[in-house]
């Protein structure tokens, strides 16, 4: 293949990108835009993507799946067979890697993120609809990795009231920033609110991203972002009534 059909081969891919985009927009609020350096996010090392995009190596993130997994056995030992939800799973290997003798869901908008998931139930479904088709307390922990950064910030009380609704125990992770361009980002102290007034315990682990990348990594990102942005895992369980 020579070069000028090399070069054929981008313009077309760029373009089916831009459509996908275009697309895209009419759902989901792009957030990355407020991370961006210089508009020209799709440059950086694919590990930084991948590590921006998928922060499950994080040691927070890590303890808190094994928090959760020993709440499960608990309630499996009982003789409970305690169901779990994942929205937004992502592609394959990146959802949780929580086990449980009940029946394990992945959720998704995408439906070729919910490809390869095993024998677990997958359904197709966009959260910022307002109502997740599952009856009250159907499933004991919900995991919502990295999707409510996508969700437009009017819409996410209601994703909250429908996860708490349908679950006693939930794992939420995502990107935080401060300062000028907190507007539209996720704000854990916020969902820390909405959460508490549903009656859960709620813990918050913050990581700053200056902390968890390279310098080499951090000059893809505006100066602001890399001073105040970071990830956080909220775990929030149910408060048991006395």
């Amino acid at each position: 293949m020579n070069k000028k059909e090399v070069l054929k081969k981008i313009r077309e891919a760029n373009k089916r990108a831009e459509k996908r985009e275009k697309e895209a927009e009419k759902h989901w609020f792009k957030p990355r835009k407020l991370y961006r350096k210089g508009g020209e996010f799709a440059n950086q090392p694919f590990e930084t993507f991948k590590k921006l995009t998928y922060p499950k190596a994080r040691h927070a993130l890590e303890t808190t799946e094994k928090k959760i997994q020993r709440n499960v056995e608990e309630r499996m030992k009982k003789g409970e067979n305690p169901n779990v939800l994942e929205i937004g799973p992502g592609p394959a290997p990146f959802q949780s890697p929580i086990r449980t003798s009940g029946q394990k869901v992945y959720l998704d908008v995408q439906e070729q993120f919910l490809k390869d998931k095993g024998k677990a139930a997958k359904i197709k479904h966009d959260v910022t609809k307002g109502h997740l088709p599952f009856k009250d307390k159907a499933f004991g922990p919900t995991i919502i990795n990295e999707v409510l950064t996508h969700v437009e910030p009017q819409k996410r009380t209601k994703v909250i009231e429908e996860i708490t609704r349908v679950s006693d125990e939930v794992m939420i992770t995502d990107r935080y920033i401060e300062g000028k361009k907190s507007e539209k980002a996720v704000n854990p102290e916020k969902l820390q609110k909405e959460l508490t007034s549903k009656g859960f315990e709620v813990e918050i682990k913050k990581v700053k991203l200056k902390e968890l990348l390279k310098k080499r990594e951090l000059r893809y990102l505006d100066p602001e972002v890399v001073e105040n942005a970071g990830y956080f895992v909220i775990h929030a369980k149910k408060r048991k009534k006395k």
